[in-house]
């Protein structure tokens, strides 16, 4: 989504505003997104929630069909009730450097080509040089992101290493009947979770583990009757408004991170 990175400058970008309208068009192809642990129970009530190949972040599926994400409304709106917070952070990021001293310290990273910046209009992200209340919620939000995304790869981690994951396609019905496959991603092997030791359930349990794979379960029954099923049967068109999406991403901060708009 991010097609012109850049790091925010209280110099280069003191007029930059952001646009008080939600757009969600940087979405329109994306077929997976990435899921934080925090989120995965309100992603399971929408999506249905995979594991990727290799070492990452769970996924949420968007599409059936490439390059075209189902999710996205008329004018830039949302079908579905909750939005991901990897859609809902753009144009903003967090980037990771290292200081002389070797102290980690955070930036953000905006995508200068989002048509949700704009030049002295909007909110404004800077005000006499210095972040603006907008552009400290940013950072909080963010910073719950860097945390939970470390955290939730960890997860994924103790969950292929305990022999939890398989490759496997998945199936949905289209228009005309037929089981159209989804494929590229690995899902719990249920065989093996039932197999699972006292030991690894408790392991899996105590580090938030379990709370995962079970979120995960329970939104494979979105392929059946969620509202991705029901586009790709032609229950539900594309027009129209899509529901209202709730918008609350996590409240707590960490004053543990800095971030730097003077270099």
């Amino acid at each position: 989504m991010f097609k012109q990175p850049e790091a925010l400058n209280s110099e280069h970008h003191a007029t930059l505003g952001l646009a008080r309208e939600p757009d969600y068009s940087h979405a329109a192809n994306e077929m997976l997104v990435p899921v934080f642990s925090g989120e995965a129970w309100q992603v399971a009530r929408e999506y249905t929630l995979v594991f990727p190949m290799e070492a990452g972040l769970p996924l949420a599926i968007l599409g059936f069909q490439k390059g075209v994400n189902a999710y996205l409304g008329n004018n830039g709106s949302w079908w579905g009730r909750y939005v991901p917070a990897h859609i809902r952070r753009y144009p903003f990021v967090a980037a990771s450097t290292k200081s002389d001293d070797g102290q980690q310290k955070f930036s953000v990273m905006v995508d200068r080509s989002a048509p949700q910046l704009i030049a002295d209009a909007g909110q404004p992200l800077f005000e006499e040089g210095q972040p603006s209340q907008l552009l400290k919620e940013v950072q909080k939000v963010l910073i719950n992101l860097q945390k939970d995304s470390q955290r939730t790869t960890q997860l994924v981690k103790q969950i292929e290493d305990a022999g939890l994951l398989v490759k496997q396609s998945l199936h949905i019905k289209v228009k005309n009947g037929e089981d159209k496959g989804l494929q590229g991603f690995r899902i719990i092997d249920l065989a093996a979770f039932r197999e699972s030791t006292g030991e690894t359930l408790a392991a899996l349990n105590k580090t938030g583990a379990l709370d995962l794979i079970e979120a995960h379960l329970c939104s494979l029954t979105n392929l059946q009757d969620g509202l991705l099923a029901k586009k790709a049967s032609g229950q539900v068109g594309d027009s129209g408004e899509p529901p209202m999406s709730l918008d609350e991403l996590f409240e707590e901060g960490d004053d543990d991170f800095s971030f730097d708009f003077d270099s």
